[in-house]
């Protein structure tokens, strides 16, 4: 499979939500879609208006395609956006 990895931009949010989705297991715990991750403070806070100061993040996109199949970022969380990883559901 011949991937290349980018940058993360803000046109590659919808992707983003979609990653958040698949790792917070949504599908496992019920009936869940990627706008129940959206609508959720605990795990929005994670992609919501993506590109602010300091995010910063890689996707990896498959050349045939020209498909994202994957991502990795990171969001420093401050003041009231705050995680002590509890369980979001």
């Amino acid at each position: 499979m011949d991937y290349s990895i980018r940058p993360l931009a803000q046109e590659d949010e919808p992707f983003l939500w979609q990653m958040l989705y698949e790792a917070a297991h949504l599908v496992e715990k019920g009936d869940f879609t990627v706008q129940d991750a959206k609508n959720n403070p605990d795990l929005a806070k994670y992609v919501k208006n993506w590109r602010c100061q300091d995010d910063s993040g890689f996707v990896a996109i498959l050349e045939s395609s020209n498909q994202p199949v994957g991502a990795a970022w990171l969001r420093l969380l401050t003041g009231e956006n705050n995680s002590c990883g509890q369980e979001c559901w």
